[in-house]
């Protein structure tokens, strides 16, 4: 792919337009209880999740579009960017608007992603971001299973400039995967706080007490450490621990739940910028074990 191609154009002026789902070749890793599957072609996503053979993925099918199942990754920004700008350094970068009047969810899926390791429990994957994006940089991906771990990693860096950057993972937690009308999936976490949403579905930049769901929300951690607790009775229990200080949770679908680890708030290249540059790049971090 490339921002010239007509599929790549279409996602940068609707978010929801038609996509055509996993393509390539697909990479498949695990151990005797975790199985992952990666398509590098389809934004580096995860496309298939699974605990002792049970999927826990929302899975593509022709009504799905690119934002709307397995775990992709969210770089180089996450979440919504106002008005598709980035003001930094004096300076105003327009990229696009398929929100509304806002961007969403980063530009994972506008480049090809490069495997560039596969053994039978690792991957990992670069991506050098392109227009249009104003910097030059790349992303390393790297999944990783160890027995009933997945270790999630991404990393930003550049070699010339200094400039604003995010990541994150926004992955797509099926409710029922079981199917059996008990096990239905329960989230719990404590954060600090949250971010208060405005009409426009970006933060306001005022934090508030966390609220009880359901959420469609940003919660903040103070000593960068966003984690929570998915538990299904009676079948798993997946416990997810990051180095990041945000968490998205978005639970108001009827069939799958989102808990997004995420290295800054929605918008945050222009409220609270982490820079990188030659010197220093962002890597966000996280763990999933299973039990």
């Amino acid at each position: 792919m490339a921002f010239s191609e007509q599929l790549i154009q279409s996602l940068s002026k609707a978010f929801d337009t038609p996509w055509p789902g996993p393509r390539g070749n697909l990479s498949t890793i695990g151990s005797d209880v975790l199985s992952v599957t990666v398509c590098p072609e389809d934004g580096a996503r995860v496309v298939s999740l699974k605990h002792k053979g049970v999927e826990l993925l929302r899975q593509y099918n022709p009504n799905r579009r690119a934002f709307q199942y397995g775990c992709f990754p969210m770089v180089p920004f996450v979440g919504r960017l106002r008005n598709g700008d980035i003001c930094y350094a004096g300076e105003k970068h327009h990229l696009y608007q398929n929100k509304g009047q806002n961007a969403m969810h980063g530009m994972a899926h506008f480049d090809p992603w490069h495997l560039n390791e596969c053994s039978s429990t690792k991957l990992r994957m670069t991506l050098n971001v392109g227009e249009p994006w104003p910097w030059q940089c790349k992303v390393i991906q790297e999944v990783n299973v160890i027995g009933n771990v997945l270790e999630l990693s991404l990393q930003i860096l550049t070699d010339k400039d200094i400039f604003p950057v995010d990541a994150g993972w926004h992955p797509w937690f099926l409710k029922e995967p079981d199917n059996d009308g008990t096990s239905v999936l329960k989230i719990d976490f404590k954060a600090d706080s949250m971010e208060e949403t405005g009409s426009d579905e970006l933060p306001t930049g005022n934090r508030v007490s966390p609220k009880e769901g359901p959420w469609d929300d940003c919660f903040n951690f103070e000593k960068y450490n966003a984690s929570a607790i998915l538990s299904y009775r009676n079948k798993r229990t997946i416990t997810m621990t990051s180095n990041c200080p945000a968490l998205v949770v978005f639970d108001k679908q009827p069939d799958a739940s989102c808990i997004n680890p995420m290295s800054g708030v929605p918008n945050g290249l222009n409220t609270n910028p982490h820079v990188i540059s030659p010197n220093l790049s962002l890597t966000a971090k996280s763990k999933w074990v299973f039990e």
